[in-house]
């Protein structure tokens, strides 16, 4: 090959090379504890929520349809639950229960069906994509990383008793793509591959466990020009028996450095706290830098809207006679003078969860005439309105109220004899009856109050059956003739 014809090859290699930049993604770090610009947990963080959301998931696709009851069987191909506990495909309640799914566990809290929806899908015949949302704003050249998490929920015991009899069970196979939002050209395609059941879980009864959570996760630079993306998540299973699967946790961080904050996640009612956020600039941004402090009542992460500005020019927020108002999450932006408008451009802190701990309460209660109350260590006997303060272990002092009122037990009185007596024997019971109807009233009202103060020392505690608010006679004697 001549001189002229290897510099008219290379000229081309280089035309070529410069017209396939903008197409495939230009390796990328991963970031991890980049800035978090979106993530989808699915909510349910509290353990007030209810055990299966109701609220459709607006990114799922269409054609798939949401189970609002976790009954079996209730679920079928091209469904899915947004659930704090998996849903178990069987018949969980006859002498011989079975699931072909795992009692799956929520990623964001491992082990605890109280709090965490995760994402259940029984998924449809065919390739298709059933999620898929944009973000927008983005800087020019943004390196990014993307996040999720996925289990199969298929047991490995039903899949290995069907190979046994030589029948299929297929595994889930997602694909997660980016693309430009505005021109659908695609910047990153990454495929699970078929995704196994646990083989950790290899018994019959192990349906009861929940499936191990799988991350995966790519990176990828956006292309000069587009500041807006589409996130699309497809299955590429066929249909048939399986092809079961939970996904959690998705997650898009700017590569930029991170911005942690130091803070306490609980303080009492009335009190001061401070939130101090730590930065170390790499040349990101010019210096002098600019800050400001974001709240949401939420926490909500899969838009930018619920996050107001609450504190500016400072790495510091401080918090003075906090009240419930002030739960809720808290995080740090950070970027040059001139950038911190950029919402997506921008570092920021992963939020901070605040709990606010409300120390009083009040009880309103009844005893009849003749017997004592237990308010804590105190014995009382007379109505009237009571306060006594207990020791949270975050330190809050705990008062609580209580107002006591007499309950009057009416008796009848024969007019002839002029004697006090029973009609019939049978109400001879009334005064028993009612005592002990009351102190089963007293240990629910407790227990209320037990539920509302999680916290509080184990003295209290102690008191719940036996002494605080049950009624109790002077001395046993009169106990028993209650009773009788």
């Amino acid at each position: 090959m001549t001189r002229q014809k290897v510099l008219q090859w290379l000229v081309w290699v280089q035309i070529a090379a410069a017209i396939l930049v903008p197409v495939l993604p230009v390796p990328a770090q991963t970031c991890p504890n980049g800035t978090l610009l979106f993530k989808e947990d699915f909510g349910g963080n509290s353990v007030d929520d209810p055990h299966i959301s109701t609220t459709p998931i607006t990114a799922m696709d269409k054609a798939y349809k949401q189970n609002t009851s976790g009954k079996y069987p209730s679920i079928s191909s091209g469904r899915y639950l947004v659930t704090k506990k998996g849903y178990a495909n069987g018949d969980t309640t006859s002498s011989n229960p079975y699931s072909q799914w795992y009692i799956q566990d929520d990623h964001t809290y491992p082990n605890d069906y109280t709090r965490g929806y995760f994402l259940q899908v029984d998924g449809k015949d065919g390739a298709h994509t059933f999620y898929s949302t944009e973000l927008t704003g983005l800087c020019a050249d943004a390196q990014l990383y993307f996040s999720a998490y996925v289990a199969n929920v298929f047991t490995y015991y039903q899949q290995s008793q069907r190979t046994l009899i030589g029948r299929h069970t297929v595994e889930p196979n997602l694909l997660f793509v980016i693309s430009d939002a505005e021109t659908g050209q695609e910047f990153m395609r990454s495929t699970t591959g078929p995704i196994a059941p646990d083989a950790t879980l290899p018994e019959l009864g192990d349906w009861r466990k929940s499936s191990t959570w799988h991350q995966v996760g790519v990176s990828l630079r956006i292309p000069t020009g587009v500041n807006a993306v589409k996130l699309t998540i497809s299955n590429s299973a066929e249909g048939g028996i399986g092809n079961d699967f939970a996904l959690d946790d998705i997650e898009v961080r700017l590569c930029l450095p991170p911005v942690s904050v130091a803070a306490a996640d609980t303080i009492c009612s009335g009190g001061t706290t401070t939130f101090e956020g730590t930065f170390t600039n790499n040349g990101t941004f010019t210096e002098p830098l600019a800050y400001r402090w974001l709240y949401s009542a939420t926490g909500n992460l899969t838009s930018q809207d619920d996050w107001a500005t609450i504190g500016s020019n400072s790495n510091k927020l401080t918090l003075e006679n906090t009240t419930r108002s002030n739960e809720g999450y808290y995080r740090l932006a950070v970027a040059s003078q001139d950038g911190l408008d950029r919402i997506n451009c921008r570092a920021m802190s992963d939020p901070i969860h605040l709990f606010v701990r409300d120390i009083r309460s009040e009880i309103t209660d009844t005893i009849c005439a003749g017997e004592s109350y237990r308010f804590n260590a105190r014995t009382l006997t007379a109505t009237g309105t009571y306060i006594d303060t207990l020791t949270t272990l975050f330190g809050c002092d705990s008062i609580v109220t209580l107002k006591l009122h007499e309950r009057h037990l009416h008796r009848h009185t024969d007019s002839h004899l002029g004697l006090r007596q029973h009609r019939n024997p049978e109400s001879a019971n009334t005064v028993g009856n009612s005592f002990h109807s009351l102190q089963r009233t007293m240990s629910r009202r407790f227990a209320a109050v037990r539920r509302a103060f999680p916290h509080a020392k184990r003295h209290l505690q102690r008191h719940t059956e036996g002494s605080v608010g049950l009624r109790q006679h002077r001395n046993p004697e009169s106990a028993h003739q209650a009773g009788d």
